[in-house]
């Protein structure tokens, strides 16, 4: 544990690499982190592996929701360019 937990402060430490890891993994770090559940890898081994598996679950539910919002944010980007080119969207405008 105090190995993972170095390379996720290391990580962390890294401007670009701690956006990745708040966007992506969030609830995986904030688990790891947590001294109650660094206690349980202790006690309760297969705990604390139920409870990295629901946060890496919920990581995965956070990532297939914002895929699904981007989609629909370019669906209605691409909708407002046919509807101002007539139909032709932003292609129109490579020459």
């Amino acid at each position: 544990m105090t190995q993972l937990l170095s390379v996720v402060d290391a990580l962390q430490a890294n401007a670009s690499y701690n956006s990745i890891l708040q966007f992506q993994s969030a609830n995986y770090i904030t688990y790891l982190k947590d001294t109650t559940n660094q206690g349980l890898l202790n006690s309760d081994c297969e705990g604390f592996m139920k409870g990295l598996k629901a946060a890496m679950k919920a990581d995965k539910e956070v990532e297939r929701t914002q895929k699904n919002l981007a989609k629909i944010i370019e669906k209605q980007i691409k909708q407002v360019a046919r509807d101002i080119t007539h139909g032709k969207g932003f292609y129109e405008f490579d020459n």
